[in-house]
């Protein structure tokens, strides 16, 4: 189990590294130039996100799977009577299931930073499709008459 989880990381966890130099040394000289950086980086936030999403799939599957299959090969053979290391067997079992299923529904900071940056576009779409002439007005009272507000934006 432990062998195919550290094949799973090193061949599935992406190399954050290479991106990031490379975003950070692209140039902002031009309008162009910025949005040409800003869509990589949207594009490798997404790709780095995906890949991790993918490897905390497999890896918490394989605990789970791992767990669940160590009781009927460990047991089986014994008429599944449990004698002391048994007992241990099946903790060391119920952990990596439990393991697993934390693993399997707990997202990666890539995938946190994705989906917050994902929020961040739907809010900023929100604030475009509000965009326009806004006016508000109010109105309150005041000692020996009244007040009237008007505010707008745009």
């Amino acid at each position: 189990a432990g062998i195919a989880r550290g094949a799973v990381d090193l061949l599935l966890t992406p190399n954050t590294r290479e991106p990031y130099v490379e975003f950070a040394h692209m140039p902002m000289g031009t309008t162009e130039e910025v949005y040409a950086k800003l869509a990589y980086g949207e594009q490798e936030l997404e790709s780095i996100a995906r890949a991790f999403r993918i490897t905390r799939i497999i890896d918490a599957s394989l605990n789970i799977a791992v767990g669940l299959a160590i009781i009927p090969l460990y047991l089986g053979p014994n008429d599944f009577e449990v004698d002391a290391f048994g007992a241990f067997v099946i903790i060391g079992a119920g952990i990596s299931v439990i393991s697993g299923l934390i693993s399997l529904f707990s997202r990666t900071e890539a995938e946190r930073r994705w989906s917050g940056y994902e929020e961040l576009l739907e809010r900023l779409d929100e604030r475009e499709e509000s965009a326009g002439i806004q006016l508000r007005y109010g109105a309150m009272p005041l000692p020996g008459g009244g007040a009237f507000s008007l505010g707008g934006a745009f």
